[in-house]
């Protein structure tokens, strides 16, 4: 839950943002807070409370997040033609969905190398708590690679318009 409160918060600051300062900076903030978040988690100790130790990474890693998707999406999309963006739009989602479930794969496969065959009553102690730091160890490098690939893709220098004020209600408006 304040993964997804932390995330739903940033996607909503994240438009402003974008518009007073650009994708580079916007998507920047994005990818470092989950690596910050994830640098920590691979640095706690297995006996960390909940709110000193597993809290506050978690809410970064959750900004992050929401500082990342909303200036992926405007960098996917802005340059094409209207009646390309619904088709860019579908592609960004995909990588994103395809992307997550390698990733994810890819980071428990880690995990699990580590954890390997322990007893159960191991898994429970350090033998999971070490399995689990290598796994966000590795999760904490994959946005500094995002960043290395991406310099030099972002080519644009245009900002998005300030976003406008809406209810909810204004969603399911008739547009002009």
């Amino acid at each position: 839950m304040p993964l997804s409160g932390a995330t739903i918060l940033a996607a909503a600051l994240a438009p402003r943002m974008l518009a007073e300062s650009g994708p580079r900076l916007t998507l920047g903030a994005g990818l470092g807070l989950p690596t910050i978040g994830s640098t920590w988690l691979a640095t706690a100790a297995s006996g960390e409370s909940y709110l000193g130790g597993l809290l506050p990474p978690t809410l970064l890693f959750g900004l992050g997040l929401g500082f990342t998707f909303v200036p992926a999406t405007y960098l996917a999309i802005h340059e094409l033609e209207t009646r390309q963006r619904g088709m860019g739009s579908a592609l960004l989602d995909t990588s994103q969905q395809l992307g997550g479930a390698v990733g994810l794969a890819l980071v428990m496969t880690l995990v699990d190398s580590r954890i390997g065959d322990a007893a159960p009553v191991q898994l429970a102690g350090e033998t999971s708590a070490s399995g689990y730091r290598l796994g966000f160890a590795a999760t904490a490098g994959l946005p500094n690679a995002a960043t290395a690939m991406g310099r030099g893709a972002i080519t644009t220098t245009s900002h998005p318009p300030a976003p406008r004020r809406c209810s909810a209600l204004s969603l399911f408006a008739p547009r002009d």
